[in-house]
């Protein structure tokens, strides 16, 4: 299943191959049309290809199945340096079919479907199938994998609707939400997953769990008032992402100045995550092991708060573990263009507590994998987590861009089940982990810096570095806990 850059040769240098073909051809002897070539009536397919090089002082082999490719960002599987063919660095690569129709004068009908894909292994990005092959694995055995939104078909995006210039935009189905769209605006290096930490951390976009940056059979409305534009969604409960959430937005435009603001909250949220190691009867501190897929889990040896699927009910190849919370978050946005160069700086504030009415195990996720293992006491304090940034886009020419920015997250002390220090190894090998509480305060300090140099406007080339450190409880159970990620690429778009 997996695949690491050594297996994948033949097929990325050929696809690197033709997309540098495709850049002179199209930089120099060939002329595009200004129209887009696969608009026909209103419907227009689309897409985006992004391909390159990466280095990762300490990370781990690529997953088929990542959105990412490699770690980009700090992980505790993070364990030894990786040089790879890589992808998605700048942005994520997709194909999409959109269309719009007038059908009454001055009301418009729109859709969209879009896919993320894996243009290194040509797979349909499933990051939920990514951590359950990491099921029972030491962190020296697996492969790159996190929780993120972007799993199956149409992961980006499912919906339609409606829109009139006078009276806003009305649409239905799985789309992005107001704070997502607003972590893309307000980002310097717009979400790029090798250069923001926003990109390789989808927590805060997602208010609290990276899975609701998207949300399912969501209705959303965006209307302009003069000044100030306007922007809510609502979400009924589902069995994937839990119970009710709504977001509330608003900004405005002065002069050169954007603002904007957000405020968020989203019940029985859930983030998932691989389980544990297989050994003798875990203690405590391996509530998630995949043991439980067979084992009746003995309360005595368990902190409350863990609900397990009945034993023999889901295979390790289908099973993850989730941790549930009731979530409010608000952030603040703003930008200010000089006639160039472009300042960007925000700040959100997440809270999570323990969801006001539990989960069973053995529902399924957005994937349509199982949560075979749910915590739902691990907050009996509020955890709060805290994200600042500052950036800068500087145009150094017409076609080459600067992209800086500082990004830091805080989180503070707090209680649960799941707040026991780690083992002075990782389980499973002799890898020394750091061995503060999880649960005490920490942080967690990124630093980005690319550039970007824009061919024409279907091929762009890139390369940049982002180095982070973590301390405190935002460190508990890193294998290191400074690391860095430099990736150049090549970025096609049409």
């Amino acid at each position: 299943m997996f695949t690491d850059s050594s297996e994948l040769v033949g097929r990325p240098l050929s696809l690197c191959s033709a997309l540098f073909a495709c850049c002179l051809c199209s930089s120099g002897l060939v002329t595009a049309a200004d129209d887009n070539p696969l608009t026909w009536k209103g419907l227009t397919a689309y897409g985006t290809i992004d391909v390159g090089e990466s280095h990762q002082s300490h990370g781990q082999p690529q997953n088929d199945y990542y959105s990412a490719g490699g770690y980009t960002f700090p992980n505790k599987a993070s364990t030894s340096p990786r040089t790879l063919f890589s992808q998605n660095g700048l942005s994520q690569s997709v194909l999409g079919l959109r269309g719009e129709y007038e059908f009454v004068k001055g009301w418009t009908g729109l859709f969209k479907m879009e896919s993320a894909i894996n243009p290194v292994t040509l797979r349909l990005t499933d990051n939920h199938k990514a951590l359950t092959l990491n099921n029972g694995k030491s962190i020296t055995d697996q492969t790159a994998a996190t929780d993120s939104s972007l799993t199956g078909p149409f992961s980006m995006g499912f919906y339609g609707g409606v829109k009139s210039a006078t009276y806003g935009q009305l649409t239905y189905g799985r789309q992005n939400t107001p704070l997502k769209e607003n972590f893309y605006r307000y980002d310097p290096l717009g979400n790029a997953a090798a250069f923001s930490a926003f990109g390789a951390y989808g927590t805060p976009a997602g208010g609290g769990s990276t899975e609701n940056a998207r949300l399912n059979n969501s209705l959303r409305y965006q209307v302009d008032l003069g000044r100030v534009h306007v922007d809510t969604l609502y979400a009924g409960p589902t069995t994937a992402q839990g119970g009710s959430g709504w977001q509330l937005g608003a900004g405005s435009k002065f002069d050169r100045l954007s603002v904007d603001g957000v405020y968020t909250e989203k019940k029985r949220a859930v983030v998932a995550a691989p389980l544990g190691i297989v050994g003798t009867v875990p203690a405590k501190s391996a509530a998630t092991s995949v043991y439980w897929l067979t084992h009746t889990p003995p309360q005595s040896n368990l902190n409350a708060g863990y609900e397990y699927a009945a034993i023999n009910s889901v295979s390790s190849n289908d099973a993850l573990a989730g941790t549930v919370s009731d979530n409010k978050a608000w952030a603040l946005f703003a930008k200010y263009d000089f006639g160039g160069p472009i300042v960007y700086a925000g700040y959100e504030r997440i809270t999570y507590s323990d969801p006001s009415s539990p989960r069973s195990a053995g529902f399924d996720s957005i994937g349509g994998y199982t949560f075979a293992v749910i915590n739902n006491a691990a907050y009996a304090t509020d955890k709060v987590l805290e994200a600042k940034w500052i950036g800068l886009k500087y145009p150094v020419t017409p076609k080459l861009d600067l992209l800086t920015a500082a990004y830091r997250y805080e989180q503070n002390n707090y209680t649960g089940n799941a707040c026991t220090v780690p083992a002075a190894t990782a389980p499973g090998t002799t890898v020394s982990v750091n061995q503060n509480n999880p649960c005490s305060s920490g942080t967690q300090r990124s630093y980005t810096m690319a550039v970007d140099y824009k061919l024409n406007k279907y091929f762009d080339l890139y390369t940049g570095i982002m180095a982070s450190n973590l301390s405190g409880g935002l460190a508990s159970g890193f294998a290191h806990t400074s690391v860095y990620n430099a990736m150049a690429g090549i970025r096609m778009k049409f």
